[in-house]
């Protein structure tokens, strides 16, 4: 598949899918574009299990902004076509703003990341972030993972006050999360 048929590709899987949940008179509110996109999308070539199994040449990482950032938009153009209302989340992994991800691999903090976006021209209403205490926050210590969170909502919501935050997948410290977003 060529970079311009994977474009195509999501434009036409969001359309399609949205325009069944809008036609069977299940309109979502919202809509997310991927699951914790921090690294990109589209990345990997899976198994018929869906297990990785390397990396595509053609691909939407987050190294790549150009071509991340035109999967984006193929995204919210499809939603855009079926209801224009509709709210578009993009979601993260970085609730706690960790350096790198779980194999250690340098990614970009939240702001970095919607900045990236925004600057690629991609129309979002929501950042949603996972908050997961093991992953993005500090799995002995209930206090640090809440002030961690604190310090990365709040700063995103001084960086960019016209988006929405989701604290999108958490726990175990759900009431934590709820009283910080």
């Amino acid at each position: 598949m060529t970079f311009t048929q994977m474009v195509q590709a999501v434009h036409d899987y969001t359309k399609n899918a949205v325009g069944q949940l809008v036609a069977a008179g299940a309109r979502p509110d919202i809509v997310q574009l991927g699951n914790e996109i921090t690294p990109g999308m589209l990345i990997h070539i899976c198994d018929s299990n869906g297990s990785p199994t390397g990396t595509s040449a053609v691909n939407g990482s987050a190294l790549n902004w150009g071509n991340l950032g035109q999967l984006l938009k193929a995204g919210v153009a499809g939603l855009q076509e079926v209801d224009a209302n509709i709210q578009i989340m993009l979601h993260l992994d970085r609730g706690g703003d960790k350096p790198s991800d779980s194999v250690g691999n340098a990614l970009q903090s939240s702001a970095d990341w919607a900045t990236s976006a925004i600057d690629q021209g991609v129309h979002f209403d929501i950042l949603g972030e996972s908050a997961y205490q093991r992953y993005q926050g500090d799995p002995n210590s209930a206090a640090n993972t809440t002030s961690t969170w604190s310090s990365t909502f709040s700063g995103l919501a001084a960086r960019f006050p016209s988006l929405k935050l989701v604290a999108v997948e958490y726990g175990p410290l759900q009431r934590e999360i709820n009283d910080v977003v």
